[in-house]
């Protein structure tokens, strides 16, 4: 009969732990992300296919002109060489990536307030998500693919010590 407030901790390793648990494995020597900008695509700097012979390849553009805008971005991928020499990778369209920054309180577009006496107001996009987004969008392919790569078994602890929670690993 009494309530009793609860709060609930999501682990959630940041990239550079995600990268360090990958490369602990000892099965991947080397794993990096990168972004693709339409106008790559457009020159024919990127190259992606599927199927039974998978390939990737981007020649970024590098010409002092060009100065590309976060719009401008078409897709993000990741790479990680395994200790054999051979490559496995990850590609995430725009499409992809905007879905996962809709999931994000404060980056979401159209948002609006829930409660309150400001209810359904708008919520203007704030946080990494617009300051640096070809980053997120790295970090979010990068946490993709980490679910597919060999990672080391190290042990996740958990301290709790009053209100504050923390996590070794």
């Amino acid at each position: 009969g009494e309530w009793r407030t609860v709060k609930l901790v999501q682990y959630m390793p940041m990239v550079f732990g995600l990268r360090k648990k990958i490369l602990q494995s000892g099965e991947i020597k080397d794993i990096h992300a990168s972004v693709v900008y339409r106008q790559e695509i457009e020159a024919g700097l990127f190259v992606y296919e599927e199927g039974t012979e998978r390939m990737l390849r981007h020649k970024p553009l590098l010409d002092p002109s060009f100065e590309p805008v976060d719009d401008d971005i078409a897709a993000a991928y990741s790479v990680a060489t395994l200790t054999d020499g051979s490559m496995v990778f990850e590609v995430m369209r725009r499409a992809e990536i905007n879905k996962i920054r809709q999931m994000s309180q404060t980056g979401a577009i159209g948002r609006t307030v829930q409660f309150g006496p400001k209810k359904g107001e708008p919520i203007e996009p704030k946080g990494p998500w617009v300051d640096w987004f070809s980053e997120m969008a790295k970090k979010s392919v990068i946490r993709r693919h980490a679910k597919t790569l060999p990672m080391s078994g190290d042990l996740i602890d958990m301290a709790l010590d009053g209100d504050r929670v923390t996590i070794t690993y």
